[in-house]
């Protein structure tokens, strides 16, 4: 990711556009350095699209950081493929999401262990009338 500084003295829009100007000058040494055939921008834009959904960005947060307005950012989705948008769907996208799952799975575990507890010392108690026999848990 290319660093850039804006000089004091720049004017307003300079400075708005100082990284995306920076950004489009690699990204052109880039395919000079590779040489024809990359056409990929297009493709790249999309990606960092469909990765700032999974990083929980909002439409407008992933519209402005690709320099255009959320209506044009929605014309994305019209891309993706019914699994890409289903793998979308289904993937977490923030901490809070997975914490209360993991909450859930810990619920569940709790309830297990009680319920194995209980059956345990419900068959120690079937046991306990013969003392040749091992007693579970023990």
């Amino acid at each position: 990711m290319p660093e850039c500084t804006p000089r004091a003295d720049s004017k307003e829009h300079t400075i708005k556009d100082v990284y995306p100007n920076r950004m489009r000058a690699r990204l052109s040494a880039y395919v000079d350095q590779v040489g024809e055939g990359f056409t990929q921008t297009h493709a790249l834009r999309h990606l960092a699209n469909y990765h700032g959904k999974l990083a929980g960005l909002t439409r407008d947060q992933r519209a402005l950081s690709l320099g255009h307005s959320g209506d044009m950012n929605d014309r994305y989705n019209e891309h993706l493929t019914v699994d890409a948008e289903i793998d979308l769907l289904l993937t977490p996208i923030s901490k809070e999401a997975e914490i209360a799952e993991l909450k859930k799975q810990l619920k569940h575990a709790e309830e297990t262990i009680l319920f194995l507890k209980k059956e345990n010392a419900r068959l120690n108690e079937l046991l306990g009338g013969n003392n040749d026999l091992p007693r579970i848990g023990s």
